[in-house]
């Protein structure tokens, strides 16, 4: 696996050598992070300086806990969708800007990837810089929750399961709070009072409504702070179960 992430690391900083940096990208061991520059005329929160990529071996012993559902969606531009709705068809096809099919983590995973993300920071001492930083989190996490779709499979023990197999491999992580209460994490059980912090609201209902299309949109910070206490009401049954199983698995 560690072979196969060098080989695909190496090829892609090799086809992008002109945007590649080099002295910013991180590539030793299981997990891979490569940095690329990109032209960019805004900034703020939530937009990132350059363009990530991220490749990751699983280092779990037991490949059966590992937890990446996928499926196969089609990828629409914004630029195209806009030449479609003034009926500039040719010019998609000139510039070759079609819809194309790609496989995608299902957002079932990134639901548990971002829970365990706001966990670390939130248990970090610079705790509101860093929720601040990753504001997106929160959005993409509260979305997520007033999805009716993902709101059942919250509420359901597959998401239980999901996030104990997300938890034994990111306790694999030197940084990891994993072994902590997720439940107890500040940004869950203390949600109206960390999402009050002058850094981490002005993030939210400032900066991050910047990058919004459509402003009149961009939901309130209240539905955030409700989706995160109904999600505190959820990882406290995650860590009930979590008991159970470790309970199950001692000898």
């Amino acid at each position: 696996e560690k072979t196969l992430n060098k080989k695909l690391s190496k090829y892609i900083a090799e086809l992008n050598s002109d945007i590649y940096k080099e002295d910013l990208s991180e590539t030793g061991g299981n997990y891979r992070k490569l940095y690329f520059s990109y032209d960019n005329v805004f900034q703020g929160v939530g937009l990132k300086e350059h363009l990530e990529v991220e490749i990751k071996s699983c280092d779990l012993p037991d490949k059966k806990l590992m937890f990446y559902p996928a499926d196969k969606r089609v990828i629409k531009p914004i630029v195209t969708a806009f030449l479609e709705s003034i009926g500039q068809e040719e010019l998609i096809s000139t510039y070759g800007l079609e819809s194309f099919e790609t496989q995608c983590i299902n957002p079932r995973k990134t639901i548990c990837d971002k829970v365990s993300r706001l966990v670390k920071l939130s248990y970090n001492e610079d705790a509101a810089a860093l929720l601040a930083k990753h504001i997106r989190d929160v959005y993409d996490l509260s979305a997520l929750y007033h999805n009716q779709e993902y709101n059942d499979y919250l509420h359901s023990e597959d998401f239980l399961d999901a996030m104990y197999r997300v938890t034994i491999e990111d306790g694999l992580n030197k940084n990891s709070r994993s072994h902590l209460s997720l439940a107890d994490a500040p940004i869950f059980k203390d949600a109206e009072a960390v999402m009050a912090l002058p850094e981490v609201a002005t993030a939210y209902t400032t900066d991050l409504k910047k990058l919004t299309f459509d402003k009149s949109k961009m939901p309130p910070i209240g539905k955030a702070v409700e989706a995160l206490k109904n999600l505190h009401e959820i990882l406290v049954r995650f860590e009930a179960y979590r008991t159970k199983k470790q309970n199950e698995e001692q000898p």
